[in-house]
């Protein structure tokens, strides 16, 4: 898959399963205990690359090698049984500067950005079920979910730096909490 996110192309490589078989089993008990019972469930790596105008299909090629564990491009079209757990939007994963990072020192100059996400294919799957199962698969403070494939280039956005903001929990306290969590989609919990 490539897409075009302003000047660059966004590339994806799938990698290996994201789940041991103890772990796989370990979220189906989750999804269990939660009332959603009967569900085929499955998960991979997704390597996604912002790259330059000067990576080749080699760069791909050999990007594939340095990851280790890829088995080609990922087929994008869209399921209503999969969805994508990336990284929070807006923000760049710790697994993404190191990586970032790595293929740098690797030679991959073309390489702007690495990320890494997971596919969940979710088999058995009610529409009413969508969001229970979703908001059990992923870590809402650090993971956004993405139903739809040409919304991973969300991951690559660039946007310029937002000035600071205090906020005074001292004198407003916890209404200061809440407004700032609705104001800025801080994501937090009635109980945080």
């Amino acid at each position: 898959m490539t897409y075009l996110n302003a000047s660059n192309r966004i590339i994806s490589l799938q990698g290996a399963s994201a789940l041991s078989d103890f772990r796989r089993e370990k979220l189906q008990q989750k999804l269990a205990d939660a009332g959603v019972t009967g569900l085929s469930l499955q998960a991979h790596f997704i390597y996604l690359a912002e790259v330059d105008e000067a990576w080749t299909d080699g760069d791909t090629e050999r990007l594939g090698q340095l990851l280790g564990d890829v088995s080609g491009s990922l087929a994008m079209q869209d399921m209503p049984s999969r969805f994508f757990v990336v990284p929070r939007i807006g923000t760049i994963s710790p697994w993404s500067s190191k990586a970032t990072d790595i293929a740098a020192l690797c030679g991959f100059g073309s390489l702007l950005r690495l990320e890494r996400a997971v596919v969940y294919h979710v088999e058995g799957m009610e529409e009413a079920q969508w969001q229970r199962v979703v908001a059990l698969l992923h870590d809402r403070m650090t993971e956004s979910v993405v139903a739809h494939s040409r919304e991973l280039q969300k991951l690559f956005a660039h946007h310029e730096p937002q000035p600071l903001v205090v906020i005074d929990v001292l004198a407003g306290g916890r209404d200061a909490l809440v407004q700032a969590n609705r104001d800025m989609g801080l994501a937090l919990a009635d109980d945080e």
